[in-house]
């Protein structure tokens, strides 16, 4: 895309080298940024009937790959992730903000894009929390006025998925795709709103990276335990396999673990148990994986590159009576790690879909094919 590797420039460069600002006062509901109207198609980052919107694009590549959005048998709903993390002045963002450094123009492409070949793809806007917020809460106060952001986040992607519902899917299979934040607010949609219900018969998989999934996340829903395995989910958290927990060149997207989830849904501290899929190898806990099929750079012309990479889930946690399982891969150096990665970073937080773009690709439709016999 036009601007992409310009955006990718100021994303890496400006957002990961200069510190971010959290709300200065509590949350006020008072002050909450007007909510969406999900009937208006401005209010949709991408629907199929946009033409050329931003989950239109697909990298260069010798694979036949396509958008084929307009003759895809299944629909992806596509969660973003947090897009604020400058505002000192705000819990949640506007509708229309475009995300700092531009972050939506960026991420889009390269997130839910990955799904084009498969499905129809829609993407709210919503009114995301505050991202630095997670990082920097410390007291019940914060957790308190956290939680209220959350909420109002929440509630525009229930009334997103319920739009979607009542004016697209006719009994259509559909994958779920989140990021970071995105995939927080599925992990809640797949809880509240379709275990126990029939869309659970229509689940494909929901893919929910970079969020902060436990092995009991769900009462119903179980994890994929294969390639191809259907009505499940997988998700992972990705760091360099030289991080440590309380590292702070870590920028602390992981730090503190306990914390983060402890303010989302009143976990004992002691037992944070995350799971991890490897997406090398679509197991859960999977063990090293070598070969990669495919990385993109975030910079122009976003080749697809193999074996930049290998993955294994791995234990991080010093205690011997707990677990921090994250996906661990090769820490990247000179000009892979400039290509791929936040530069001098080991927290790859922003990176779990560009590292193994062919792999999910190649996975959307294998599970959907599965799906489909």
């Amino acid at each position: 895309m036009k601007s992409l590797h310009r955006r990718s420039v100021m994303l890496i460069v400006v957002v990961w080298a200069f510190s971010a600002c959290s709300p200065t006062d509590p949350f006020d509901p008072v002050t909450v940024p007007e909510g969406p109207n999900y009937d208006d198609g401005a209010d949709w980052l991408c629907r199929p009937e946009i033409d050329s919107d931003l989950c239109d694009w697909v990298p260069p590549n010798d694979f036949g790959w396509a958008d084929n959005q307009a003759t895809a048998e299944a629909d992806c709903f596509f969660v973003h992730g947090s897009t604020m993390v400058m505002n000192p002045n705000s819990w949640n963002t506007t509708v229309d903000h475009p995300g700092d450094f531009g972050m939506n123009d960026l991420l889009t492409p390269l997130f839910p894009g990955a799904f084009n070949g498969a499905c129809r793809i829609f993407a709210p806007r919503y009114r995301d929390f505050h991202g630095w917020a997670v990082l920097t809460s410390e007291t019940p106060e914060d957790y308190a006025n956290l939680k209220q952001a959350r909420d109002v986040a929440y509630s525009d992607v229930s009334d997103a998925w319920n739009h979607y519902l009542q004016n697209e899917n006719g009994g259509r299979p559909f994958y779920l795709v989140g990021h970071s934040q995105g995939s927080m607010h599925l992990e809640r949609l797949i809880r509240e709103e379709i275990e126990g219900t029939a869309l659970a018969d229509e689940l494909v998989a929901a893919y929910l990276i970079e969020g902060f999934l436990r092995r009991d996340s769900f009462n119903q829903t179980p994890y994929c335990g294969d390639a191809t395995a259907t009505g499940c989910v997988v998700g992972w958290g990705t760091v360099a396999n030289s991080f440590r927990l309380g590292d702070p060149y870590a920028l602390g997207v992981r730090q503190p673990v306990d914390s983060q989830l402890r303010w989302m849904e009143e976990i004992d501290e002691a037992t944070p148990d995350p799971h991890c899929t490897n997406p090398l190898s679509w197991t859960v806990d999977g063990g090293r994986i070598e070969d990669n099929p495919g990385s993109v750079s975030y910079f122009h012309p976003h080749q697809v590159v193999p074996d930049v990479v290998g993955a294994e889930c791995r234990d991080f946690d010093p205690d011997p009576n707990r677990e921090v399982v994250l996906l661990s891969v090769d820490h990247l150096t000179g000009l892979d790690m400039l290509k791929y990665v936040p530069p001098g970073l080991l927290d790859y937080h922003g990176h779990g879909v560009t590292l193994f773009y062919k792999s999910i690709r190649d996975n959307a439709q294998d599970r959907l094919d599965s799906y489909l016999q």
